[in-house]
């Protein structure tokens, strides 16, 4: 929860909106990020088993998810190729550095920590995000930003506290 009022202090700038696009957006990402969950959780069963290859695990991920993207491309919009060289590039870069590259390290990574420690790391990335568009691109946030921020490491953090270590069984 505290994740969640973070990211909402952190993208919310207009406060909450009754406009019922903007409110099917935000249920769309929350949605997703119970569906990364669950792939988060699912992966590491999987590359748990002896006989699972992480890379092919990783492959089979992507190949279903190519397919189904280019199905449900061409039910709900108009797909066209992109016009220009730096748009290739870029898709390509993106394409290949932060989708495949990412979750084959991540699928491959998976067979050595827990999948609440990828969920920890994975939910830096808003923060991480948030920091390197400050850093190259000059961007702030408001005190609002800050505090969304603030909750969402803190989320984060307690997520990963033993507090039956910390304060006995009786916590």
């Amino acid at each position: 929860m505290l994740c969640i009022a973070g990211i909402g202090l952190m993208t919310l700038t207009d406060g909450f909106s009754s406009d019922m696009a903007y409110m099917k957006g935000n249920i769309f990402c929350l949605i997703c990020g119970v569906a990364y969950e669950v792939h988060i959780v699912a992966t590491e069963r999987a590359v748990r088993h002896e006989g699972v290859d992480s890379l092919r695990l990783s492959i089979l991920q992507l190949g279903t998810t190519g397919v189904i993207s280019l199905i449900f491309s061409f039910i709900i919009e108009e797909p066209c190729l992109p016009h220009s060289e730096s748009v290739w590039f870029s898709a390509t870069v993106l394409g290949l550095l932060c989708t495949v590259l990412a979750f084959v390290i991540q699928t491959s990574a998976q067979k050595y920590t827990s999948a609440s420690h990828v969920g920890v790391i994975l939910s830096l990335e808003p923060l991480i995000a948030g920091f390197v568009a400050f850093a190259f691109a000059g961007e702030t946030m408001t005190l609002q930003g800050y505090f969304g921020a603030a909750l969402m490491a803190a989320g984060i953090f307690v997520m990963e506290i033993d507090f039956k270590e910390i304060f006995g069984p009786s916590a």
